[in-house]
């Protein structure tokens, strides 16, 4: 392999986590957020949380790509609560937050297939960071998930935006990554399955990129725009063989 390339920074969901959330995993959810809201005191049907949930859910989207400053999963919780028309400091933030932090360890996402053999032999030869946009799960919670899947050591750094404060795309997250990592930004690439996020924010910031296309070119039913990315794979048992390709396509 070549030596231009030093290290490789990972996005975390699609691309090491399994991103779509098992049904029982949001019945539990709907479920606990009902009752936290009834315990203090706000009494709401269930359809009303939901759409307040994916109402809330999807200007958090927006904001967050016009901005790329991540609030945290507060900011996010507070503006679910403007949604169901209550005061945010009304509502009893510390016990939803909790409540989501520990789902998601009690439902502990899935990895790709085959993620973590590959990213366990690609540890002996390159730097490993992390790269995460969190969401709702902070990045405390987030490390032990990995620590689940006995992932957590094979990364030198770990950046979260709920932490840093700043999301993918912005260069200022795979910049703070990289300085901690010690390497330049010709001398990286990133992993991501987002265009967006991951191609052209490491574009953006000196990385070469490679996609993770898992589902072959599409998202939800809808095809993906073609990718800029240096190179594409769908398996993540044939992205070693890539990596001559992936290092080179800078010189």
């Amino acid at each position: 392999m070549t030596s231009t390339l030093r290290a490789l920074t990972l996005d975390l969901w699609g691309t090491i986590l399994w991103s779509r959330e098992p049904e029982a995993k949001v019945e539990r959810r709907m479920e606990l957020v009902l009752q936290t809201l009834h315990r203090a005191g706000h009494v709401y049907d269930r359809p009303v949380i939901e759409a307040a949930w994916r109402t809330s859910v999807r200007e958090a989207d927006r904001w967050f790509r016009h901005s790329l400053q991540d609030l945290g999963p507060r900011g996010r919780w507070e503006l679910f609560g403007r949604h169901l028309g209550v005061d945010p400091s009304m509502l009893p933030l510390q016990e939803l937050m909790a409540l989501y932090e520990q789902l998601t360890i009690n439902f502990p996402p899935n990895l790709m297939p085959a993620v973590k053999e590959v990213v366990g032999e690609l540890s002996q030869s390159y730097a490993l960071g992390l790269i995460c946009n969190s969401g709702f799960a902070p990045g405390s919670t987030l490390r032990q998930v990995l620590a689940h899947h006995g992932l957590l050591d094979v990364f030198q750094v770990l950046t979260f935006s709920d932490e840093f404060g700043r999301l993918k795309p912005d260069p200022a997250i795979f910049h703070h990554t990289l300085q901690q990592l010690g390497v330049a930004a010709r001398q990286a690439a990133h992993v991501g399955d987002l265009e967006e996020l991951d191609v052209e924010g490491a574009h953006a910031a000196g990385l070469r990129a490679a996609r993770y296309d898992y589902f072959e070119g599409y998202v939800d039913g809808r095809r993906k725009p073609p990718s800029q990315a240096e190179v594409v794979f769908r398996d993540w048992r044939e992205f070693p063989a890539l990596l001559d390709r992936l290092a080179g396509a800078a010189e």
